[in-house]
């Protein structure tokens, strides 16, 4: 993947020797090396432009006029604390609530329930490797 179009702060999926995680773009080498800090558990602090699956660009906090879709990623607010999250189901608003979008934590495999005042930012995949 071309590294050149990823900022600062983007978040990236690698795939690191059959292992995938998503990090935060810390830093980017005149080579294209990635500076990476690991939102996942992983050993891993620095990618090559091959090994990148997918790029995401922080897209600010989520409004009614741009909705989020399957496949973003959201930083929330947790029971008190800041989580990475996947979308993985579409937006509801059950009777008398306020609106609610289903999330996966990152490293987890349940999924969660999330209030949409909880959301803090959103991040748009825009590249993908292709096969």
């Amino acid at each position: 993947m071309n590294t050149s179009t990823i900022s600062l702060s983007d978040l990236v999926k690698v795939d690191r020797r059959g292992r995938e995680f998503i990090a935060e773009v810390t830093a980017r080498d005149s080579n294209g090396e990635l500076q990476l800090r690991p939102l996942q558990r992983s050993t891993y602090y620095s990618a090559r432009p091959r090994e990148v699956v997918a790029h995401y660009r922080a897209m600010g906090r989520p409004s009614s006029l741009a909705p989020v879709r399957t496949g973003d990623v959201l930083r929330v607010n947790i029971d008190g604390t800041e989580a990475y999250c996947l979308v993985d189901g579409r937006m509801q608003k059950p009777p008398g609530r306020l609106h609610q979008v289903s999330v996966t934590p990152l490293g987890q495999s349940t999924s969660v329930p999330i209030a949409y005042a909880d959301l803090r930012e959103r991040y748009r995949r825009l590249g993908r490797r292709r096969a």
